[in-house]
């Protein structure tokens, strides 16, 4: 079986879970190029500053291990993992159970998300959430057996990360969240997507770096990421040194017939937020009667409407930074 490879082009950044996830799994990441304007020119979703909040994650192409993984760290796999994983991926079940997570302390907020009745909103949520979540669970069970096989090399590919973090050998940046949320309330979006330099003698061995944020000295840092050339310098000693093939070039691509690849069925990801559908169902909320009276409640309305449209959370500020103008007509 002849298979097919690409070249790969890096990106100057990658999330620090990113980095990660490439020593552990050899999952190489790729430069993520949106368009910012009529001229066509890309840039790189990762960090660019009209995508955040909603870029401070690391948001990755896969949403469960491929088999190869598992052989390139020697790990066993039934093959009922695979289905299982499509079971709870296309249920959405992380995301719902984030939303528990979330509304089960919140107060009470008044949203009008169905027919205009009066609820709490919160309490909506949570109730919705609870509804999706039991549907997966046996198998999530499953994944969760199989996942957990990964966590030791997550753990080694992090200690050597953080020796290297600690000897100044990897340099790691981070935005300020506190400011960052002060710039953003004065619409000043380019300056708040301001990465500064971090101690990394700061970082905990037993740090949580999966969900790219830190705490150091009292103060928040989102988006945490690393230069891919001060990482790629310690190559030799982060990675697995892997099964050695050859090749035959082919324009764009390289040939290899010496990878056995067992391809598993795979979903696509889940759509982004298309803003100009929470336009419209803005103007339909305005035409049908339906709109809130307070600009507050409509912002939740929107949150909750979107994250039925397209399954995936969205944050406060990006709605109100997507939608500034139309909220700021309809609340004149």
């Amino acid at each position: 079986m002849l298979i097919f490879l690409k070249r790969v082009e890096i990106p100057e950044y990658c999330f620090l879970s990113e980095i990660v996830a490439w020593i552990t799994l050899g999952r190489t990441p790729e430069i993520n190029y949106v368009t910012i304007d009529e001229t066509g020119k890309g840039v790189d979703y990762r960090f660019d500053w009209r995508e955040m909040p909603d870029n401070f994650d690391f948001s990755s192409e896969y949403y469960r291990y491929e088999l190869e993984e598992f052989k390139y760290l020697g790990l066993d796999v039934l093959p009922s993992f695979f289905e299982a994983a499509d079971k709870c991926f296309d249920g959405c079940f992380d995301f719902h159970s984030d939303r528990i997570d979330q509304n089960k302390n919140q107060k009470w907020e008044q949203s009008e998300p169905d027919k205009g009745e009066l609820l709490d909103f919160y309490e909506y949520q949570l109730n919705k959430a609870k509804e999706a979540v039991n549907l997966p669970a046996p198998f999530k069970k499953i994944v969760d057996e199989h996942e957990d096989k990964f966590i030791p090399f997550y753990e080694l590919a992090w200690s050597n990360i953080f020796q290297l973090l600690h000897s100044g050998e990897i340099l790691i940046e981070g935005i300020n969240y506190q400011k960052w949320n002060h710039l953003t309330d004065e619409d000043e979006y380019e300056k708040a997507a301001n990465f500064v330099q971090l101690d990394g003698t700061k970082f905990a061995l037993g740090h949580d770096w999966s969900d790219d944020r830190v705490t150091i000295d009292g103060e928040d840092f989102v988006a945490l990421r690393v230069r891919t050339s001060s990482f790629l310098n310690s190559h030799a000693m982060l990675f697995r040194k892997g099964v050695e093939v050859s090749f035959r070039a082919r324009g764009n691509y390289f040939v290899s017939d010496e990878l056995s690849v067992e391809a598993q069925p795979k979903r696509g990801r889940h759509r982004k937020i298309d803003y100009e559908v929470l336009r419209e169902h803005l103007q339909h909320l305005k035409h049908t009667g339906r709109l809130p009276q307070v600009k507050e409640n409509c912002i939740y309305e929107l949150i909750v409407f979107a994250e039925k449209r397209f399954g995936t959370n969205i944050s406060r500020t990006s709605v109100q930074k997507n939608l500034k103008n139309d909220l700021n007509e309809m609340y004149a």
